[in-house]
């Protein structure tokens, strides 16, 4: 083991000796009251959106890391306005941002729930209140989760063990999907749950809702993941016929819901069968689709620029994604998962996840199958191993084995020296005693997180500033740097082009007067982002 799961190892001992012989037993008395107490979720809840908003910067601006975010802020500020769609770009090579259609209207390519849920964020001019927000409820909902599915004790390693994880930490400080759809998951769960322990129909259906909004988030995502609950759900019915009633009415409300992707759909493209994502798949890039065989068609118009550095990355791994090189893919992404869940003192739940995996019991079975799902089902998708992030809804279920584990190991103990009376309490003393030592363990990794999404950041945030501050009814001609792409793209547009202050646009050199010529009240400059140089460009004759 590495050194930090020694540490964390002498730390458990340590905070069982100390439960067991020196704590009088008002403190286990208190331990066991507070890890029931219904306000402690919400108080973890507050702790995990605190250290991811640390983690993301301090602020309520984050600035975006990647050409997804950008995407899905634009797509945000266009539903802000009130609007499905902005107004297209006058001469769209220019204007192609990435994963954005520009042309004959400007929308995300993405799912609209996401998006969606930012708008109010950012029509407050706060964009990263909304991810605060859903981090707070999603740490909340799963230590209240999984202390009904594997006791308090484990819920609280899990959730030690989750919240400063590097698979936490890159992906919930973010503007991706994934912090919307792991509310909606840990949320539909809940109440699937609340169902299953004898409620009524209304909590099945706020489940198909939470799910619905899910699956108009991301629909693979929340498929594979409530696959497993959908079978308890089935089974539950199945074994009382009464509930049929409550799942058909579940059902109801949450195709209801799904009804938003055909809409979304006509709004966009005009058609309820042909999503932005197919059209900017078949526009840009047709061999990025599910399966295992490079698409073959010919794309519609070149790859934009802020694309061009990777794409050929891209192609390559959907070429090399066959049948064949399964086993060895699927490897690969667990191995690079593990990198991201397993280090430092969580390590020992690695050690300790097989004693878990035996005294697991069905609500927790459920939790790993859900783990299970979203990792096999993705094995038809092909991506980098190190983007993981189709995984981190997931990221806490791959901790409940070991936490299990560890717990069962310290109340095996305290059981033994103190009987079984006084066992139980003692047990989850010497583990709320031990998990803010664990915390301050992962706190230098979280501050490595913390730097590196500063860099990122800082990638464009000097850009980003200078549009901000530089002269009004401007244009940027951004000079492309394929061999360090910026990041969260060089060209990010304002949806609505006719009252922008700036537009940034590509530099496609001799055809920069085209542009200058169809906006003739605003100012053109050259900038090249390496040099960080700024030049103004004549107007055209």
């Amino acid at each position: 083991m590495s050194h930090p799961a020694i540490l964390a190892s002498l730390l458990l001992a340590l905070s069982t000796l100390v439960a067991l012989r020196y704590a009088p037993l008002q403190w286990a008395e208190r331990a066991a009251r507070l890890l029931r107490h219904r306000g402690t979720p919400w108080l973890l809840g507050a702790i995990t959106a605190l250290a991811f908003w640390w983690v993301a910067g301090t602020t309520l601006d984050v600035e975006p890391i990647s050409t997804d975010e950008a995407s899905y802020l634009l797509q945000a500020e266009i539903f802000a306005a009130g609007r499905v769609t902005a107004p297209g770009a006058p001469i769209p090579e220019f204007f192609e941002q990435a994963w954005v259609i520009v042309s004959p209207r400007i929308y995300s390519k993405y799912p609209p729930g996401h998006a969606l849920a930012l708008a109010p964020g950012v029509a407050a001019g706060l964009p990263w209140l909304v991810p605060l927000v859903l981090n707070l409820v999603s740490g909340a909902l799963l230590f209240g989760l999984l202390r009904r599915a594997i006791g308090p004790s484990a819920a609280l390693l899990t959730w030690s063990a989750w919240v400063l994880s590097g698979m936490a930490m890159a992906w919930q400080t973010t503007y991706f999907s994934e912090v919307t759809l792991l509310a909606c998951w840990l949320g539909g769960a809940s109440c699937t749950w609340r169902w299953l322990d004898g409620g009524r129909a209304r909590w099945l259906v706020g489940a198909a809702l939470l799910i619905g909004y899910g699956a108009v988030t991301r629909p693979l995502s929340i498929l594979l993941l409530a696959l497993p609950l959908l079978v308890v759900v089935v089974a539950q019915a199945f074994r009382h016929p009464g509930r049929w009633a409550d799942v058909v009415r579940a059902a109801g409300a949450g195709s209801a819901l799904l009804l938003l992707l055909p809409a979304w759909n006509l709004a966009t493209t005009g058609d309820v069968a042909r999503s932005p994502l197919r059209e900017y798949t078949e526009t840009y890039l047709p061999w990025d689709r599910l399966g295992f065989a490079v698409e073959s068609t010919a794309a519609l118009r070149p790859t934009p620029p802020d694309l061009q550095a990777i794409a050929p990355q891209l192609v390559r791994i959907h070429r090399e994604h066959t049948v064949a090189a399964l086993p060895g893919t699927m490897v690969e992404r667990a191995s690079r998962i593990r990198e991201l869940t397993f280090t430092g003192w969580r390590i020992l739940l690695l050690v300790l996840a097989l004693i878990g995996i035996w005294r697991l019991r069905g609500p927790g079975w459920v939790v790993v199958a859900s783990v299970i799902s979203q990792f096999l089902g993705h094995a038809i998708w092909a991506h980098q191993a190190g983007w993981t992030l189709y995984y981190a809804e997931s990221a806490a279920g791959w901790f409940v084995p070991g936490a299990v584990g560890v717990a069962a190991v310290i109340a095996f103990i305290a059981q033994r020296a103190r009987g079984s009376e006084q066992g139980e309490g003692r047990s989850e003393l010497a583990i709320l005693l031990a998990v803010p030592w664990l915390l301050l363990l992962s706190v230098q990794e979280s501050a490595g997180y913390r730097q590196w999404r500063s860099q990122r950041a800082g990638e464009s945030r000097g850009l980003v500033e200078f549009v901000r501050t530089g002269p009004d009814h401007a244009i940027y001609f951004i000079h492309p740097a394929p061999e360090r792409p910026a990041r969260p793209g060089l060209v990010r547009n304002d949806p609505f082009l006719d009252r922008a202050r700036a537009w940034i646009v590509y530099d496609l050199g001799p055809r920069n007067a085209e542009l200058l010529r169809i906006a003739p009240e605003r100012q053109g400059f050259l900038v090249d982002p390496a040099a960080r140089r700024v030049t103004p460009i004549a107007p055209p004759p």
